[in-house]
């Protein structure tokens, strides 16, 4: 049984919810956001209130039923409010570059590494180190910066790379020379 999903879902001002057979679409100030509605569920609007309901007790159900209250959620607070992950480039000479839509990382490869952003993300660039990403669709923005994380990931001894701002990663103690004979 979820209990999140029991929970009804307040719809801000300025957020519109329409629910078809098929679809659930959040518009909002910030975006349009749409969710296909899985048939164990039923998703109900009364005034400024929005409520997930099971049709059946079976596992799949009840598996859904949370799930959809968590999309939904996420949904409404992205059209209203946006999300946004700020990623940190470490390392000496490391740095980032914003031409266009097109992210230009120098981050001690032979060439420069060129991401291409997706239109609905809005970046922003702090001293050539700091990455702002901005969004209405929070899948979409984690994926983005689980891509672009992955272009040189965080190195757990030099602790070099691109890693997010509030993730802490545990430094390893490298090889230590251990006297040995001849």
């Amino acid at each position: 049984m979820s209990r999140l999903g029991n929970k009804p879902i307040t719809i801000p001002q300025g957020v519109r919810v329409t629910v078809d057979s098929n679809n659930i679409i959040v518009e909002g100030p910030k975006g349009r956001k749409n969710i296909n509605q899985n048939p164990n569920v039923k998703v109900e609007v009364a005034g400024n209130l929005l409520k997930v309901v099971r049709n059946s007790n079976e596992k799949v159900a009840k598996q859904m039923h949370g799930t959809m209250w968590a999309l939904i959620s996420n949904a409404i607070k992205g059209v209203s409010e946006g999300f946004s992950k700020v990623l940190l480039v470490q390392g000496v000479g490391y740095k980032v570059e914003l031409s266009g839509n097109t992210l230009k990382f120098i981050i001690g490869y032979s060439k420069p590494v060129l991401f291409e952003v997706p239109k609905e993300i809005s970046v922003k660039i702090e001293k050539d180190t700091i990455i702002t990403l901005s969004c209405h669709d929070k899948e979409l923005l984690g994926q983005v910066c689980h891509n672009i994380k992955s272009i040189k990931p965080a190195d757990p001894y030099k602790l070099k790379g691109i890693k997010y701002a509030d993730e802490v990663i545990k430094q390893k103690v490298g090889k230590v020379g251990v006297g040995g004979s001849k």
